[in-house]
């Protein structure tokens, strides 16, 4: 800015994805645009994409069948470029309007929706702030938590799990410890107590004092067998359970969130970059209930809008949860009816 002041001739270059829906790097190309010259190149500039544009666009509406078309289309001329295989599997995860797809294969800004959960350059700045503490323990400055004999740590170490059936589901497990998370381990296996004994192999390998299970249907399974191998701090996690604070959120899941979402806005939180995991969290939406309730949006809300189930973003809230366990005594409340999918569509274009 200081060299842009100084009455020299000078250029500005900005080269990148732009990550955010707002900053200098996204006027370039909306309110400052006549200040620059802007150059896009989005998914149909690639030589390996732009002989399919035709065929995909008249597949239009039909978002299984251009799917299959991207999948079944020839890798194109140039292997460094994005792939054809590579579009149908984001447009797959995570749908037209999601930010990742936004930015990551049109290479267009992600739009800013007022019920967004969590930001996807939120999401990143967490993803940069493990890179900068990949490169001190490289450099000898610091170490992993995970590297540290657990009676060195200075928090407890915590697992949080989220039960799946298997096939596209999946049961995720995310270690973490004060605010920086480890990689997850992903099991696809349907077997519910082969997935509960490599929970509890994985609590003791890194020392966990508390193992949080998503108690939810078939979670109830897996954390008996867990309960039956004496694994130290077993919690339940109940989703629809009554929040701590009644008068904010409509359950459980919401608060969790919420508070989920305050650590990634605070810069509170580190975990290393994963595309589906970011994938998952910036496509997530909220509303407020006519009692001016916060509300989370659910899995089967999620998959009505074409997603998968969002496993490894509820896998992480569990892990960052803010409290211990969870009573028969805390009650349970019904989940609101209200549509998100056609709630939502009217109020915003994507995300």
């Amino acid at each position: 800015k200081g060299a842009l002041a100084s009455g020299a001739t000078v250029r500005l270059l900005l080269i990148g994805n732009p990550t955010r829906p707002d900053g200098e790097f996204a006027d370039a190309f909306r309110s400052k645009r006549h200040l620059y010259n802007p150059i896009h190149v989005g998914l149909w500039d690639s030589p390996n994409l732009a002989p399919l544009q035709v065929g995909f666009e008249a597949l239009s509406g039909n978002r299984a069948a251009q799917i299959a078309y991207l999948r079944t289309a020839p890798p194109g001329p140039c292997p460094y470029l994005v792939s054809p295989a590579y579009v149908a599997d984001s447009l797959d995860e995570y749908g037209w309007d999601s930010p990742i797809f936004q930015v990551r294969v049109l290479g267009e800004p992600p739009t800013s929706a007022a019920n967004s959960l969590i930001p996807l350059d939120w999401i990143e700045r967490a993803e940069n702030r493990f890179r900068d503490l990949e490169q001190a323990v490289e450099d000898g400055r610091d170490r992993f938590w995970w590297d540290v004999p657990r009676s060195e740590r200075e928090d407890e170490t915590q697992l949080g799990i989220d039960v799946g059936g298997g096939g596209s589901g999946e049961t995720v497990y995310t270690p973490r410890c004060g605010f920086v998370a480890k990689h997850q381990v992903i099991s696809t296996l349907a077997d519910v107590m082969v997935n509960a004994q490599a929970g509890a192999a994985l609590g003791v390998e890194l020392g966990a004092a508390v193992t949080r299970v998503d108690w939810t249907g078939i979670g109830q399974g897996f954390y008996d067998k867990m309960n039956e191998l004496n694994v130290e701090g077993l919690d339940r996690y109940i989703a629809s359970a009554a929040p701590e604070e009644k008068d904010r959120f409509i359950n459980r899941r919401a608060e969790s969130f919420w508070h989920l979402r305050k650590l990634y806005e605070n810069d509170q939180i580190i975990h290393p970059p994963e595309t589906r995991l970011a994938g998952q969290l910036s496509t997530m939406r909220f509303k407020t209930t006519q009692k001016t309730l916060i509300q989370v949006e659910s899995k089967a809300d999620m998959q009505a809008r074409g997603l998968k189930s969002p496993d490894r973003a509820d896998s992480l809230c569990i892990a960052y949860a803010p409290y211990g366990s969870v009573c028969a005594e805390a009650g349970y409340i019904e989940p609101d009816t209200n549509d998100y999918t056609s709630e939502y569509s009217q109020e915003s274009e994507g995300i």
